[in-house]
Formats: C-alpha cells, sequence, structure tokens
C-alpha cells in the first residue's frame, strides 16, 4: 500500500486506523493462493497484512514482509 493510501478511510467503517502485521507460517490457504503462495512454500511463507483497526476490513494481504518498519512506542 503506498504511503498516501495509508490515510485512506475504510469503506466499511469510515475509520482512518489501520493494524500492521506480519505473519510467519500463515494457515490461510485460500488468500495464501490469491497472492501466489503454494501449499507447500506455505510453512516458510512471511505475509504482511494491513487491517482496519476497528473493523477488521483487509484492506491488502501480500507476500514478503511489510514495506513499512514498525516501531513500537511506549508514553
Amino acid at each position: 500500500m503506498k504511503a498516501e493510501k495509508f490515510s485512506q478511510k475504510c469503506p466499511e467503517c469510515g475509520s482512518k486506523d489501520k493494524d500492521l502485521s506480519e505473519v510467519q507460517k500463515p494457515t490461510d490457504l485460500e488468500k495464501l493462493e490469491k497472492i501466489g503462495i503454494t501449499k507447500d512454500e506455505a510453512s516458510t511463507a512471511v505475509v504482511c497484512s494491513i487491517r482496519c483497526a476497528n473493523c477488521g476490513y483487509l484492506f491488502e494481504y501480500s507476500k514478503g514482509k511489510c514495506p513499512v518498519d514498525i516501531n513500537k512506542i511506549e508514553i
């Protein structure tokens, strides 16, 4: 997802907050097939997902590491 699209509103709930996560060894084979990961590759795959933080709407699901570095900030 391009940076300018990262601030777009969710089409389902209108929220602009998003969760970005990397999943190692994903299990949803149907989604994996859509992005070109075979059943045999799934055990070693890394998948990035961008979801709405409010309702869980899936914006993007892609093969490989997330294109954005994630830094945890504690306040």
